[in-house]
Formats: C-alpha cells, sequence, structure tokens
C-alpha cells in the first residue's frame, strides 16, 4: 500500500522512542521480509486521497530491497509504474515525457510499524488465527493505542513474515486504507531488465525540478519545506480538488509522512474543509495570495512549525 501508505500516502499517528527489534518472532519476520523476500504478486489498494477514497490494482514484483509496481486500468493511477533498485527510484507516468526521480523509498509502512512496535507504553500487539489469503494460511496481528483503538491489522504468512493483508485505521478508527493480495508467486522469476532504471538519463527529474516545472506551467508559487526540517520531497503533483487543481508535495522523514497542499487563496473555509474530512491533525495558512494546509499525523503545533519554515524560491 504504498500510497497511503503510499498517500494515503499519511501516517495515522505521530510517534517517538528508540527503535527496537520486536519481541514475536512473527513481527521479526516481517521486519525482516521488507528487506529480503522475493514475490510477484497482484493485490488490491483501498486509500484515502484528500476527500476520496480510491481502489486500484496493482502488479508487485520485489526481489529483496528492489520492487516494480505497474498500476493496472480501471486503477486511478492507471499505467503509472514505480521501480526501485535499492538506491534510487523512478516515476514513469503515461503522456508525461519526463521520468520523476528520486532517492529509494523502501517499504515505508514497514518504519511506521517499526515505530509502532517500539512505542510498547502506548500499543499493543495481539496475534491470532487469520484467514487464508491469497491460497495461503495467516496469522493476523493488530495493533491498538491505550484507549483500545485499533490501528493496524495485517495478516501475516508465517513461514516468509510477508504482508498479504494490511489495514490502516486513522486516530477515531476510520479506516485510511488497506491493500491485499489476490494471487502470489512466492519463487517468481524477474527478467534481467525488470529493475533497472527506466528511460534516457535526460529525461530523468528530481522532485525539486519536478516542482518547478510544474508550478511554473500550472501557475503556483515554487514553495517548499526546506531540508533542515527533517522532511525529503519525495513526490510532486497536480490534481483536482474542490472543483480546482491543486499542488500537492508529500514529504517524508523518520518514518512518517507530511502533505503540503498549495491552493487559490479561497479563504480559510476550503482548506479547513479538508482537513475536517481527512480525520488528520493540520494546520492551514495563508502567504502571498496563496491557501496552504499541511496534513499529517502529528501534532498540530509541530505543523505549525513546519508552516513557519516554508520556503518560496
Amino acid at each position: 500500500m504504498r500510497w497511503v501508505l503510499s498517500l494515503v500516502l499519511v501516517v495515522a499517528c505521530s510517534l517517538a522512542g528508540a527503535q527496537a527489534e520486536p519481541a514475536d518472532p512473527l513481527l521479526r519476520r516481517v521486519l525482516e521480509a521488507g528487506r529480503k523476500a522475493r514475490y510477484a504478486g497482484e493485490r488490491t489498494v483501498e486509500y484515502r486521497r484528500g476527500l476520496d477514497r480510491r481502489v486500484q490494482t496493482e502488479l508487485v514484483f520485489k526481489d529483496g530491497p528492489r520492487y516494480r509496481i505497474e498500476y493496472l486500468p480501471g486503477s486511478p493511477l492507471a499505467g503509472q509504474v514505480v521501480i526501485e533498485d535499492g538506491q534510487r527510484r523512478w516515476v514513469v507516468r503515461p503522456g508525461e515525457a519526463a521520468i520523476e526521480e528520486g532517492p529509494a523509498r523502501g517499504d515505508d509502512s514497514l518504519a511506521r510499524l517499526r515505530l509502532l512496535l517500539a512505542d510498547r507504553w502506548r500499543f499493543t500487539t495481539t496475534v491470532g488465527d487469520g484467514e487464508p489469503i491469497a491460497g495461503l494460511p495467516t496469522r493476523r496481528v493488530e495493533i491498538a493505542d491505550e484507549r483500545g483503538i485499533v490501528v493496524q491489522r495485517l495478516w501475516v504468512h508465517p513461514p516468509t513474515g510477508i504482508v498479504l493483508r494490511r489495514e490502516l485505521f486513522g486516530p477515531a478508527g476510520g479506516k485510511l486504507g488497506s491493500f491485499e493480495f489476490r494471487r502470489i508467486d512466492l519463487q517468481p522469476r524477474f527478467g534481467s531488465d525488470e529493475f533497472e532504471a527506466p528511460g534516457k538519463p535526460e529525461a530523468r527529474r528530481g522532485p525539486f525540478l519536478r516542482l518547478r516545472e510544474l508550478a511554473s506551467a500550472e501557475g503556483f508559487l515554487p514553495a517548499h519545506l526546506p531540508s533542515g526540517t527533517g522532511f525529503v520531497l519525495d513526490s510532486v503533483e497536480v490534481r483536482p480538488l474542490l472543483g480546482r487543481r491543486v499542488l500537492m508535495q508529500v514529504y517524508r522523514g523518520g518514518g512518517r509522512v507530511v502533505t503540503l497542499y498549495q491552493l487559490p487563496s479561497i479563504g480559510r473555509s476550503g482548506p479547513m474543509r479538508i482537513a475536517r474530512q481527512a480525520g488528520l491533525n493540520s494546520y492551514a495558512w495563508q502567504r502571498d495570495g496563496r491557501s496552504f494546509l499541511l496534513i499529517s499525523g502529528m501534532p498540530e503545533e509541530r505543523l505549525r512549525e513546519l508552516a513557519d519554515r516554508l520556503v518560496v524560491r
């Protein structure tokens, strides 16, 4: 669930604390599988993107730290391909001449899972029997906070540690996203070029170059969070929202995700409507005739600090 998770692409909780290996051997296997597992499969992903819930089908090819995701027809991202080779990441979008290039992201959902498991004072883990997924047996892992609200559910294939189904919940228990494999091959054969960098080097664009190009073409400010905030720009796109075209930037750092929206100046009511319906923490403000909105699982005070660091250049 890349985006959601991927983007959803947003984090349901904001955590701190030292990372440690979980005591349960099944959960240790899950974290290890994120680095070493090999498989090819088809999965259905449901996620929240702004105010919308979306469903898409993906083909996933994974070879240790390398992976390739192809989005099938009928999906919101149909035709898009994401490739990682363990160090770099590329996104090929249909109809676009440029190829987005950036640092490898890895399985950031596992980074968030590690944070949850490390915070044993706030979160408890329960492991029980799970139903078969894609024809394979599973164990169900449920992680809940101190109030008893479930924040994640995982269906894990015990021999491999591969997560065959995942559900991610918000602070009040509403589902933010999920994925489930419909079929999976645990002994795949990969082509020699499956995980190679696509296209010509001159066609590849880093996220900041893409930000400047999109801002110039679409009439947005080249506003962004600087690197000193601890968050790195991961992706940029322009999409419709509230009947207008919106510049959306996704930042990642320390297993957390922050989404920055830039909208035409429409007063606070528009951005705050997005924030309320998203069900996460948010901070909205105006600058240079534009409305901005930060959404994340982090406290609002931290989002306000990030907003104060916004630069336009």
